[in-house]
């Protein structure tokens, strides 16, 4: 029933025989909207984008840096006191990196978004019958999510906002949606990873482009499509312009794994024994809290204050 209950009430179509969306249709676990088809056309740079599906790779950037984005999520949760019935959102969902996480993390309510409908079919067939029952799925644009005022308790939005073509716009629904007192936990690449990555690769013609752009490739073999990248001075002034928005911390994912697996060892040949001590040793860096951050993490709460979460 929860499914039902955060959908906005103008556009449901009840009848006898089933619940309606309008501008929707039904999807096996959620909705897509009539329009995904043109919407997805218009924003393809992240079309047929595999997150999940890299955790098989024990060796990749992916799966070193997921088990430790999921211990922070779970820390927010203990230190913000997020009960486990909370309505979650996992907006910009891909294939289902974090909603896995959420799942993981015992979370009951989770509304998983995407505007690439491939990438949300890919996440619902890794989903087993139960865990399917905890997941909304919706395929739409951020922005046209027919979501209710005020019915999210905490939004997840990781390499969401800072690739929207306005990002305040993206902020504003995020507003929007959250319940007062809810949370809003916001991670995106800074530009010090790209223009680090980029000389440990030693291609210094990607170097002055980043640097004269302040734009990244979406992958390494794929220069053509970018998007924007910013400081964690800049990712805070675009927060702190809106007042409904209070920053509680600022954490990160830091970049040594990406540095290592994703650069310097793609050019070297390295067997498998000395790739896992690699990997150990760099986890172990990486929990005594080294401040060199691939992507910055934002916790903020949508003011006013909550009884719920403190």
């Amino acid at each position: 029933m929860w499914k039902e209950d955060i959908l906005r009430r103008d556009l449901r179509e009840a009848s006898a025989e089933q619940f309606g969306l309008k501008g929707y249709r039904r999807m096996h676990g959620g909705w897509v909207s009539v329009d995904a088809d043109r919407l997805e056309e218009s924003e393809h740079i992240w079309k047929g984008s595999i997150f999940h599906g890299r955790l098989k790779d024990q060796f990749s950037t992916t799966a070193l840096e997921t088990p430790v984005l999921g211990e922070k999520l779970q820390g927010y949760f203990a230190r913000y006191l997020v009960p486990r019935d909370a309505v979650i959102m996992d907006a910009g969902c891909g294939d289902g990196r974090i909603t896995h996480l959420l799942l993981e993390a015992g979370m009951q309510r989770i509304v998983s978004t995407d505007l690439h409908k491939s990438s949300v079919d890919r996440l619902l067939a890794s989903l087993s019958a139960d865990d399917r029952d905890l997941v909304l799925a919706i395929v739409d644009d951020f922005n046209r999510l027919p979501v209710a005022d005020g019915r999210i308790d905490v939004l997840i939005a990781v390499a969401l906002f800072g690739e929207m073509p306005d990002c305040h716009a993206a902020l504003r629904s995020a507003i929007r949606m959250l319940r007062p007192g809810g949370l809003l936990i916001t991670s995106d690449a800074l530009l010090d990873h790209a223009l680090v990555y980029a000389l440990v690769r030693n291609d210094i013609d990607e170097f002055l482009r980043i640097a004269r752009t302040s734009t990244r490739a979406r992958m390494w073999d794929q220069k053509d499509q970018r998007y924007r990248v910013y400081t964690t001075d800049e990712l805070e002034a675009r927060i702190l312009e809106h007042p409904e928005l209070r920053i509680l911390e600022m954490d990160g994912i830091n970049m040594l794994p990406s540095l290592v697996f994703g650069a310097v060892l793609q050019d070297t040949n390295v067997d498998t024994e000395k790739k896992g001590e690699l990997r150990d040793l760099l986890l172990g860096l990486v929990n005594k809290g080294l401040r060199i951050n691939r992507q910055a993490i934002y916790i903020c709460r949508r003011m006013a204050q909550s009884k719920t979460l403190k």
